[in-house]
């Protein structure tokens, strides 16, 4: 006769646990919140945009940008990772064809 399936174990943990003091603190200093912010770390990312190209972005969804009520609100680490993104270039795969005989 088959078992039953288990039902998943989820990790109900505190997200602040007593190893990591500084979690707190360093997930406040990555986060930016207002457009205005986010268009001046994407500038210094070395992508000139202001305040009306971030929410066009937002829009468009070419940017890692959420809503957090009225405010957009991106994380500094996603960001610089998108950036580096574009900078690589799209990855290509290679078109195999059937093996040769």
């Amino acid at each position: 006769m088959p078992s039953k399936p288990t039902a998943k174990q989820h990790n109900c943990s505190s997200p602040f646990d007593d190893d990591d003091d500084d979690e707190p603190e360093r997930l406040a200093s990555d986060v930016l919140l207002g457009a205005k912010s986010i268009a001046g770390y994407i500038t210094a990312l070395g992508f000139p945009v202001n305040e009306i190209d971030v929410y066009y972005l937002h829009r468009a969804k070419k940017w890692p940008f959420n809503k957090y009520g009225f405010f957009l609100i991106a994380s500094k680490r996603r960001l610089t990772r998108h950036a580096k993104e574009i900078l690589r270039g799209p990855t290509t795969t290679i078109a195999r064809g059937p093996p040769s005989r």
